[in-house]
């Protein structure tokens, strides 16, 4: 993390990033990288695997999605490898080569 003008390496990970004036702050839960726009509002840029921004809201998928459209295992966008995407659900799939 830059901070006052020198580096700091933040122990377990750091999602976060510096505003215009300098100052560290970390991203909202689910998010990877943020921004803080001159209002001082702070910005979801990317997201978490396994979360989708919504509507400006970071909403944490179903554990089968990649990414979604809402929380349930039906609203899936994308699938993790290994799984097919059907109407909304990831499905797991039955051949080993795919």
């Amino acid at each position: 993390v830059f901070s006052n003008g020198s580096c700091t390496i933040v122990s377990g990970g750091f999602n976060g990033g510096v505003s215009s004036s300098g100052g560290v702050f970390a991203c909202d839960p689910g998010c990877s990288i943020c921004a803080m726009t001159p209002l001082g509002v702070k910005v979801c840029t990317t997201v978490l695997e396994g979360y989708s921004s919504v509507g400006g809201n970071i909403i944490k998928c179903d554990s089968s999605c990649a990414s979604c459209n809402g929380p349930t295992a039906s609203d899936c966008l994308t699938c993790f490898s290994g799984s097919s995407l059907n109407n909304g659900i990831c499905t797991k799939c039955t051949d080993p080569n795919a």
